[in-house]
């Protein structure tokens, strides 16, 4: 796979919502036009990914890692654009890493995520 398990394209669109002032359901209907909209390979193997992932949410109990959890651990490594850097990796300079602009964005970024973990069955129909 040359892109990212969510491509550029994916996580362009997915940054466009803004889970703070939709519902939940609208949020769900969004998402699943965009995994709608990917290739058939990526979005299988996101299915897989985030079927995983909720069996994971599900062991809460024993692991401490709830879906808010794991979508805090993921979303930086899932909502991040693909781009190779024009100079070679600096470890103090790390913007290109993360591309958050905002805490409030990350914040929406982990909501996606978790949205997604919690929805997983119905983003794939």
């Amino acid at each position: 796979m040359p892109e990212p398990l969510l491509t550029t394209a994916c996580v362009k669109r997915l940054k466009k919502l803004n889970p703070r002032y939709m519902e939940e359901e609208e949020v769900v209907s969004q998402i699943q036009n965009i995994f709608h909209s990917m290739p058939e390979s990526y979005r299988e193997a996101s299915r897989v990914v985030f079927d995983f992932l909720s069996v994971c949410a599900d062991q809460e109990c024993r692991t401490k890692m709830g879906a808010n959890n794991l979508a805090t651990v993921f979303a930086p490594i899932f909502m991040r654009e693909f781009h190779i850097p024009s100079k070679p990796f600096n470890v103090i300079d790390d913007s290109a890493l993360m591309g958050v602009r905002s805490l409030e964005e990350m914040k929406d970024q982990i909501t996606l995520i978790r949205i997604m973990i919690d929805n997983h069955l119905d983003l794939f129909i």
